[in-house]
C-alpha cells in the first residue's frame, strides 16, 4: 500500500526578510505519506527544469530544514 496526501497549498506564501549577516532557516512541512518519502530541495531553472539544489560552505541541509549562512 502506497498513500501521498498533498503538499499544503501555498495561497499565502511566507515572505522572509532576513537580517544582514545572519543565517537564515527555511523549513519544509511535506505532506503523510507512506512509505515516507525522501525531501530534497530545487529550484526552477530558466528552461522549466526543476534541479536539485547544490549545496556550498553557505547552504546546507540538516532535519529541520535548509540553512543560509551569511557570506
Amino acid at each position: 500500500m502506497v498513500v501521498l496526501d498533498h503538499f499544503p497549498s501555498s495561497r499565502n506564501p511566507v515572505i522572509h526578510q532576513p537580517n544582514v549577516g545572519a543565517p537564515l532557516t527555511l523549513r519544509c512541512h511535506p505532506p503523510k505519506s507512506f512509505p515516507e518519502g525522501m525531501i530534497y530541495w530545487g529550484e526552477y531553472k530558466f528552461d522549466g527544469r526543476l534541479e536539485p539544489l547544490e549545496l556550498t560552505d553557505r547552504i546546507s541541509l540538516d532535519y529541520n530544514g535548509i540553512g543560509l549562512s551569511p557570506l
